[in-house]
C-alpha cells in the first residue's frame, strides 16, 4: 500500500469515527483545497454506506441470525420438486442439501443451498438473485452447473445446483 493510500484510508478512518452531523466538517477541513482527494473520501463513504448493517452487527448476533430453523428432516419438501436426502454442510449463510429430484421421469441427486437468516431476509434474496443470475451464465468444467432456485413456502432463498461428491 502507498503512503497516499495510507493517508486516505487514515482519512476515511476518522470520518468515519464521527457523528454524521460532524462529518461534514470534518470532510471540510480534510479536503480543504484538494477536491480530487475530496472525491475519492466522498467515493468511499457511499461505498461504505452501501454496506448493509449486517456486516456491523456483534458475531454472536450474526450467529442467532444465521442460524434460524432450517434444517428440514430427511425426505421433507421444502422445495417441490426436490426431496432432501441429508445435509452436506453448514456455512456462514445457510444450509446445503444433498436432495434429489422427485420427478419420476427425471431422476438426479442435486445440492440446494438454502439461506438461513431471518433477519436480513431482504438483503440475502436479493444476494441470491445475484448469485443464480451468475452462476447461470457459468460453463466450466470445476464449476457446478445451478440448475433452479427461488424462495421456499417458509420465504427463504435457494439455489439448486449440480451434486459433486467430495470436498
Amino acid at each position: 500500500m502507498s503512503r497516499r493510500e495510507a493517508e486516505v484510508l487514515s482519512m476515511l478512518e476518522q470520518l468515519l469515527d464521527v457523528e454524521d452531523e460532524r462529518r461534514a466538517a470534518l470532510l471540510d477541513e480534510l479536503t480543504d483545497g484538494q477536491p480530487d482527494l475530496r472525491a475519492r473520501l466522498e467515493e468511499l463513504l457511499e461505498i461504505d454506506a452501501s454496506f448493509h448493517p449486517l456486516l456491523d452487527a456483534d458475531a454472536l448476533d450474526i450467529d442467532r441470525a444465521l442460524r434460524g430453523d432450517v434444517a428440514p428432516a430427511p425426505g421433507d419438501q421444502p422445495i417441490p420438486g426436490y426431496r432432501i436426502i441429508r445435509e452436506l454442510g453448514r456455512g456462514g449463510m445457510g444450509v446445503v442439501y444433498l436432495a434429489e429430484r422427485t420427478n419420476v421421469d427425471f431422476v438426479q441427486q442435486v445440492a440446494i443451498k438454502v439461506i438461513a437468516a431471518d433477519a436480513h431476509q431482504d438483503m440475502l434474496a436479493e444476494r441470491m438473485r445475484r448469485e443464480r443470475r451468475i452462476l447461470a451464465q457459468l460453463r466450466h468444467p470445476n464449476i457446478a452447473q445451478m440448475y433452479d432456485g427461488g424462495v421456499t413456502a417458509a420465504g427463504r432463498p435457494y439455489l439448486v445446483m449440480e451434486y459433486v461428491e467430495g470436498e
